[in-house]
């Protein structure tokens, strides 16, 4: 009798061993699988790092910010029209989903979102990408932004 009671529990530690393992090994293939990086990404359609927003498709990590930069900019009675967002044939920091501009076909409209971009949207974590192009915008996060915006340069001033 005490030889069946010792098989038991042998039998239930190698059961209770083999669920551990088994349950490690696939916790560790999904922290491996994981993208620590904004992904720069081939097709939209099949990444979950983008997202829809008014017709563009942005990082999901800029959603967010997006959003409330564009409910913001309403209170001011200032539209923010996104015209574009992830390119998928362009450059790197089209792929990102990161990099957007705004404007319309309005030149008053495209003033007023200028200067209104030019006032908040460091605020909101997104920096004027080039000194020459005031309607394109990089998300770089709040952090970031401020520190940039602080330094009163472009994000690719920044990144010289």
């Amino acid at each position: 009798m005490t030889n069946n009671k010792y098989e038991r529990l042998i039998m239930l530690a190698i059961i209770v061993g083999v669920i551990g393992i088994l349950g490690f090994s696939e916790y560790w293939m999904a922290q491996k699988s994981e993208k620590k990086d904004t992904p720069v990404v081939e097709k939209a359609s099949h990444d979950s790092a983008l997202v829809t927003y008014k017709n563009i498709v942005v990082a999901k990590d800029a959603e967010d910010d997006l959003k409330k930069m564009s409910k913001s900019a309403g209170r001011d009675h200032i539209e923010l029209l996104a015209q574009t967002g992830y390119q998928e044939n362009g450059t790197d920091e089209e792929k990102s989903g990161l990099l957007i501009r705004f404007g319309s076909d309005d030149v008053e409209k495209n003033q007023e979102m200028q200067e209104w971009l030019q006032q908040h949207a460091w605020q909101y974590g997104f920096i004027q990408f080039q000194e020459e192009d005031f309607l394109l915008y990089r998300y770089t996060g709040r952090d970031l932004a401020s520190t940039i915006h602080e330094a009163n340069v472009t994000f690719s001033e920044y990144l010289k």
